[in-house]
């Protein structure tokens, strides 16, 4: 299976990928299960909450129509960094955070992030790659993300913990 797929025959391209990436999803398996405690603890109520989310997951899927046209005139990379931007921001807003209302732009960033991240970074590891290995260097990607993410919430609740637990405020002292 893994016969004609070298370390030596991977592009420099495909290794940064992966090795973003798998940063990338670790970096959300940290945050991800305190992304929505963070928020209702500044306020929101469970139900606004989840009408943004849907709202965030809509409008990613409008945003990715867009973001697939401007990768097919000006390059997927650009794209992919674009979104890694946007992802950014989203967190930025996040820690910032003082009041409910600054979390409701960052939920929708983040979820329009999130969703676009991955298939773009998936084009980029198919060109890459020959054509006779790109499913399973898809799957080495995944493999990679999911070993190191599995580490993510073991590490993510002790440094809650440390921090002064579920609460705004240790969730904040966390994240700087």
């Amino acid at each position: 299976m893994l016969v004609n797929l070298k370390p030596s025959k991977l592009t420099a391209e495909f290794k940064v990928i992966l090795i973003s990436l798998t940063f990338y999803n670790f970096g959300i398996s940290l945050i991800l299960q305190y992304v929505d405690l963070f928020a209702v603890e500044l306020g929101i109520s469970p139900t606004f909450l989840g009408s943004f989310v849907g709202i965030g997951q809509f409008l990613s899927a409008i945003v990715s129509l867009i973001l697939g046209w401007y990768a097919d005139y000006q390059g997927v990379e650009k794209v992919l960094i674009i979104t890694l931007i946007l992802f950014a921001c989203s967190l930025g807003m996040y820690g910032l955070a003082f009041c409910w209302l600054v979390v409701i732009p960052s939920i929708v960033l983040f979820y329009i992030a999130r969703n676009n991240v991955i298939p773009f970074a998936d084009i980029i590891l198919i060109r890459a790659t020959e054509a006779h290995c790109r499913a399973t260097t898809i799957s080495i990607t995944r493999l990679c993300w999911a070993v190191l993410s599995s580490f993510a919430p073991i590490i993510a609740a002790s440094i809650s913990i440390a921090f002064g637990g579920i609460s705004a405020n240790g969730i904040r002292l966390y994240s700087q």
